[in-house]
């Protein structure tokens, strides 16, 4: 009895073949995960006028990490990489900055991500 029944088809012919031992199945892409952040809190509170905000994040096998920042799903442009991360500056003059969503997604390079998002809060 076989444990596994292979069929495949190369050009023009098949083969079918049982197969007895032990399969290794290879690992998914895990996705990153953010280690360090200026606060966990849902509630960022913005209390100076200039406020960094900042994540630093691990993937598994060491890759290359991209971080996308988006205040309100609109793309902060100059988001400033360091090593093992990124940070926002942001300005608590700006109009209309409480209350909006300031998220930050990180992908490795086979797509798989994480993300960490903060209601923006001036007091």
């Amino acid at each position: 009895m076989c444990s596994l029944l292979l069929t495949m088809t190369l050009s023009a012919q098949t083969l079918t073949a049982c197969y007895w031992g032990d399969i290794q199945l290879v690992d998914p892409n895990e996705p990153p995960w953010i280690n360090e952040s200026t606060t966990n809190d849902p509630i960022l509170v913005i209390d100076q006028e200039e406020f960094s905000v900042y994540v630093a994040a691990q993937d598994d096998i060491d890759d290359v990490l991209i971080y996308l920042w988006t205040k309100d799903n609109e793309v902060i442009p100059d988001a400033i990489p360091f090593v093992g991360g990124s940070q926002v500056y942001l300005t608590r003059s700006e109009p209309g900055l409480s209350g909006k969503v300031l998220r930050v997604s990180v992908y490795d390079s086979e797509g798989a991500s994480t993300s960490q998002s903060w209601v923006l809060e001036v007091p």
